[in-house]
């Protein structure tokens, strides 16, 4: 292993609080993937993540995180911009709000995306490689008999009654037919 390959060890904490933390990310794959790298250390990671997800998997969630990383770099100089320029006390200390959270959230997606290249570092040098993204898909054969009952249609109509006026003209020839259907 290179020396100058860095490691990250796991992190005390409460499981409750992870799995808090983990909830409110289920919605976004690089959200979950962003709590997990921070939370976890580099082999908790590896066991926990890449071997679930495949590392084609980690790389497509590290760029959604990489790009989620560069709005935040985007809405901070934002801030920091509008802070430069004349403002009102309310809206300074909304735009110094608005800075806060988004540095903090930088701070967060700077954190994981250290760790998440950490780990995935270490696991192409162990050779994690043929986890779930990079296999064949499973072949899933599935049949369905639904034996159908037979089903008896009997149509009943009542007798009908159908008078036809004919007009013809002084040739013979027929111009108008009008036909009158009802029931007998």
């Amino acid at each position: 292993m290179p020396q100058d390959l860095k490691y990250f060890p796991s992190v005390a904490y409460d499981q409750a609080a992870f799995r808090q933390a983990l909830a409110n990310a289920l919605h976004s794959p690089w959200q979950s993937a962003a709590v997990e790298s921070i939370w976890l250390g580099t082999d908790a990671y590896i066991e926990n993540c890449v071997k679930r997800d495949g590392l084609r998997e980690q790389r497509r969630v590290l760029g959604e995180l990489r790009w989620a990383r560069q709005r935040e770099v985007q809405s901070v100089a934002h801030c920091q911009g509008k802070l430069a320029s004349d403002c009102e006390a309310d809206e300074r200390a909304e735009l110094e709000r608005n800075l806060a959270a988004h540095s903090r959230q930088l701070d967060a997606l700077n954190l994981a995306d250290e760790r998440m290249v950490v780990a995935l570092l270490h696991a192409i040098e162990r050779g994690v490689s043929n986890y779930p993204a990079e296999r064949d898909s499973p072949t899933v054969n599935l049949i369905n008999n639904v034996e159908q009952a037979p089903i008896e249609v009997s149509v009943q109509l009542p007798a009908r009654k159908t008078d036809t006026t004919i007009q013809r003209d002084k040739n013979g020839n027929i111009v108008k037919a009008t036909q009158h259907e009802v029931d007998a």
